[in-house]
């Protein structure tokens, strides 16, 4: 299952960066906070309880902020041009 992700065409680079260097292409953290932002909205529109909205609020920016955090790597990485 792992090598099968690692050789993804779509995930591959990515992860292959994650593992080699801990860092995340900053399209991904783009993408990464973007789904996060959309699916906390529709998520925030369905709760009625305050507490809840603010719980959900919260692990939404928590989460954004993890993501955006995360050092940053250039797009050559993955096919092994420059090391980090």
């Amino acid at each position: 299952w792992h090598a099968r992700l690692v050789n993804n065409r779509l995930l591959g680079s990515s992860l292959k960066n994650w593992q080699r260097y801990r860092c995340i292409p900053q399209k991904t953290k783009y993408i990464a906070a973007g789904s996060m932002l959309v699916s906390g909205a529709y998520s925030l529109l369905l709760l009625d309880n305050l507490g809840l909205q603010l719980l959900l609020i919260t692990i939404v920016i928590l989460g954004i902020c993890s993501v955006c955090l995360q050092k940053s790597c250039n797009l050559k990485l993955a096919s092994g041009e420059q090391s980090a």
